[in-house]
């Protein structure tokens, strides 16, 4: 299957990286990125947060970047977002992961800029461009 591309984003945001991944093959993926078993956050504009299924509570610092994400979609202090989390494009109709479109990674992008934090996609842009 082909290369999908999503973005990990750690608790501090500062080393936020974007990867690729393949459809059918993302469980380990996810479940390493996140540290643990994983559930997934529907967000606007048809993207998935990926997190570890115990991030309330399991001890993993706070991220602000995620919980600001979480907000802008479920409302200012639903609840805090701990721990790293990796932002997908949603599941296809067999319920597999996907990855990001293009204006969705400008999204995460654009957010991770108003943290303060200049997301470099130059390692995977000629990829992501020939789709």
């Amino acid at each position: 299957m082909n290369d999908q591309l999503a973005i990990v984003v750690p608790a501090d945001f500062t080393d936020s990286q974007p990867v690729l991944f393949t459809v059918g093959e993302s469980y380990d993926f996810l479940a390493n990125a996140v540290g643990g078993m994983i559930s997934c956050i529907s967000l606007d504009n048809g993207m998935d947060m990926r997190v570890n299924d115990e991030y309330l509570y399991n001890g993993d610092e706070f991220s602000p970047f995620a919980t600001a994400v979480y907000w802008k979609t479920f409302g200012l202090f639903s609840h805090y977002v701990n721990g790293a989390v990796v932002f997908t494009g949603g599941v296809d109709y067999e319920g597999n992961t996907v990855g990001l479109t293009f204006e969705q990674l400008s999204y995460i992008g654009n957010l991770l800029l108003e943290f303060g934090h200049d997301l470099d996609l130059s390692p995977i842009m000629a990829n992501f461009a020939n789709r």
